[in-house]
């Protein structure tokens, strides 16, 4: 049993001293191959400021790649600034809200709700009441809230649509006019108020001139 266990020591020490002895000759083997290029380097005059412009070069590329990539995050997403606008306008004597997603202030994607909202008390509407008379039959808006009642008229949602369109578009392109995206945040900051996607559209309405557009959606 002793010479097993001493046999078994000896075979586990020379295994180690083999790993010992093949890392520390690669690694003089690295070590040796590093002094020789520093050698190299050295010998040759014009080398070493070659070398130090390029690495010069490398490094203030890399930072301003950095920096330039942080300053587009910041500017697509500022602080305080919504990427989302909200509408209401008011057509046919009902309410439609709509939103416009924004990206790089640029809609890239508008949104409409297919029913509207009583102007009275902002319930969803009821298109499916229909008022029957001798002489003829009405579709009919009507609340189960409050009891408002209006004519259902037809293409009013695709109306509803051409029109939001228009104005999202007229706030996020026409970057020089007091209705523009950022005069709009300007005044609204200005008056110490918060900016979000319904301060943005009721500044909006009060700029711009226009018989649809309303601001009841967002009491």
């Amino acid at each position: 049993m002793k010479l097993e266990k001493a046999a078994a020591v000896i075979v586990i020490i020379t295994g180690l001293l083999d790993l010992v002895l093949r890392l520390s000759t690669g690694a003089w083997l690295i070590l040796s191959w590093v002094v020789a290029v520093y050698d190299f380097i050295i010998s040759v005059p014009f080398l070493p400021p070659i070398l130090t412009l390029i690495l010069g070069f490398a490094a203030g590329l890399h930072l301003g790649v950095r920096v330039g990539a942080a300053d587009s995050s910041t500017s697509s997403g500022s602080v305080g600034m919504p990427n989302r606008i909200y509408g209401c306008l008011e057509i046919n004597d009902v309410l439609w809200k709509a939103r416009a997603d924004l990206s790089n202030l640029s809609v890239s994607r508008l949104y409409v709700e297919s029913e509207p909202y009583c102007p009275e008390c902002n319930t969803v509407l009821d298109g499916d009441t229909v008022y029957k008379s001798a002489a003829r039959q009405t579709n009919i808006w009507e609340c189960a809230n409050c009891g408002f009642r209006t004519e259902r008229e037809s293409d009013t949602k695709n109306k509803a649509e051409r029109i939001v369109e228009r104005h999202f578009r007229q706030i996020t392109t026409n970057q020089d006019e007091d209705y523009a995206y950022g005069n709009l945040m300007e005044k609204i900051e200005e008056d110490d108020r918060e900016v979000t996607g319904e301060s943005i559209w009721n500044e909006y309405v009060s700029t711009v001139d226009d018989e649809y557009l309303s601001t009841d959606c967002f009491v």
